[in-house]
């Protein structure tokens, strides 16, 4: 790995951060209305 270009490994950190971000935003968006769906409780 070249030390002295950072970018490609910042992007990449950046990049798995908002598909987290995003993901969670998804899963905490949508869980309640499939538990509902499938008849438990909330």
């Amino acid at each position: 790995m070249n030390l002295k270009n950072p970018f490609p490994a910042l992007l990449g950190v950046a990049l798995v951060v908002s598909i987290a971000a995003l993901d969670s935003t998804i899963v905490g968006t949508t869980l309640p209305r499939v538990a509902k769906e499938l008849n438990g409780e909330e």
